[in-house]
């Protein structure tokens, strides 16, 4: 969807997000009592927020400059075409097709036909122009060409930069601290279960999401909702830093 091809380059972006997770949560560890538990949330939060609305813009562009269908190939007799003859790259490869194209001077996709897979192999059409080798069409069954697939990429690592020092660790900070002792246990697993059924409620949802109201559209929703709960931080959430436990109990009297 956002113009990333190739099992190995997905697996090594996928590698490098894991890695940026992890160094950037210990950036937050180091942080932590230099800025204090607020602070360390709030500017964490309102990272999360503008990357999110940053990764629904490039999803945006995908669709926005996303090739279109102006060819058609004639299959062959024996060949039943499910795949679409009109519209976009993107309705091509949602069908479980793939999108052939020539490339123009300017290295923009052009004159793009939407072709089932080869039986034996998706790294080839069933027939027509992208049926054979031929370095004047190129062959995309994975993701749509596009241009601003860095957009995307850039937008992700600022999510993880943004949410790993902060939005991670510091809400089970937090939790261990802001409770009384009487409810500190009750208030940990009531924390505990309500970030599991969130994100139970995510997985079953995105991709239902993602259909009525586009992929960017979903994370915009995304980006609202974290914005609203900076709000709530901002208003409700004190700072806990160099505090007893006496102190913070009396925070909330």
């Amino acid at each position: 969807m956002s113009g990333i091809q190739g099992d190995q380059l997905a697996i090594w972006l996928a590698a490098v997000v894991a890695f940026g997770n992890f160094a950037f949560t210990i950036v937050g560890v180091c942080l932590v009592e230099r800025m204090g538990r607020r602070k360390l949330l709030l500017s964490s939060l309102a990272g999360v927020f503008f990357s999110l609305f940053l990764l629904g813009g490039a999803f945006y562009m995908a669709k926005r400059n996303d090739a279109s269908i102006s060819v058609h190939e004639t299959a062959p007799s024996y060949m039943k075409n499910s795949c679409p003859s009109s519209g976009f790259c993107l309705d091509c490869l949602e069908d479980k097709c793939g999108f052939c194209f020539v490339k123009d001077a300017t290295n923009n996709p052009v004159s793009g036909s939407c072709v089932p897979f080869n039986s034996s192999s998706d790294h080839s059409a069933a027939y027509g122009r992208c049926s054979q080798k031929d370095n004047s069409t190129t062959w995309s069954y994975e993701a749509c060409p596009y241009k601003y697939a860095w957009l995307a990429i850039v937008a992700l690592i600022l999510y993880i930069a943004a949410f790993a020092p902060g939005m991670g660790p510091m809400p089970w900070t937090i939790n261990s601290e802001i409770y009384p002792l009487w409810a500190r246990s009750t208030g940990n697993a009531f924390a505990t279960a309500t970030n599991w059924t969130c994100n139970l409620v995510i997985s079953m949802t995105f991709l239902t999401l993602t259909e009525s109201i586009t992929r960017f559209g979903a994370f915009w929703l995304y980006g609202g909702i974290s914005f609203c709960g900076w709000v709530f931080f901002f208003i409700y959430v004190p700072e806990t830093k160099g505090k007893s436990l006496e102190e913070l109990e009396h925070l909330f009297l």
